[in-house]
């Protein structure tokens, strides 16, 4: 089920407050309660360019998990 983001209390929170969604289920063997919480960042693909540009200015351990541009 894909949230809806645009619901009026949604709209209460600034634009850059990821939006959160939390499940709570059963295990198949009913030995189990799952609760299982989502965050949604939503961000401009030029937000992320900046910072792995930044990043790859930077010494960046190998190994971190951030690949810089052109690599």
């Amino acid at each position: 089920m894909t949230p809806d983001f645009n619901t009026p209390q949604r709209q209460q929170f600034p634009k850059d407050t990821p939006a959160m969604e939390s499940t709570v289920s059963i295990s198949k063997d009913g030995r189990y309660l799952i609760h299982r919480t989502t965050i949604t960042h939503i961000k401009p693909v030029t937000y992320y360019e900046a910072v792995l540009r930044s990043r790859s200015r930077t010494n960046i351990s190998e190994g971190s998990g951030l690949i810089p541009e052109g690599d």
